[in-house]
């Protein structure tokens, strides 16, 4: 994995991001944007726990990946990416799932 810093004006264009689709204020904005890009580096980097909420408006703990060398699993075809968005190998249900990032609730240590 290449060594990547995130640069503030990153979170900044994702905070924008966030703000034009949803009705959140600026501040909730810059905090979910800054979840954002915690949560995609630490899956990135091994297995985490986080909780989040669902559509229906519950709250949802998972476990989940980015790293290759947890899961095995063959593409199907090519993804589209999409920054408001963070996909996640879940490791109860061994499948891929997504979530939007302005749902994010708590990044477990």
């Amino acid at each position: 994995m290449k060594n990547s810093k995130i640069t503030r004006s990153e979170v900044l264009v994702l905070a924008w991001q966030i703000r034009r689709t949803s009705n959140l204020t600026w501040s909730e904005c810059q905090t979910a944007a800054w979840n954002a890009i915690k949560l995609r580096t630490a899956l990135k980097s091994g297995v985490v726990q986080f909780y989040f909420i669902k559509a229906d408006n519950t709250l949802r703990k998972a476990v989940g990946t980015l790293d290759s060398s947890r899961f095995e699993y063959e593409a199907k075809g090519e993804s589209v990416f999409n920054p408001m968005l963070i996909k996640y190998w879940d490791l109860e249900k061994s499948a891929f799932r997504s979530l939007r990032i302005d749902r994010i609730f708590k990044i477990a240590a």
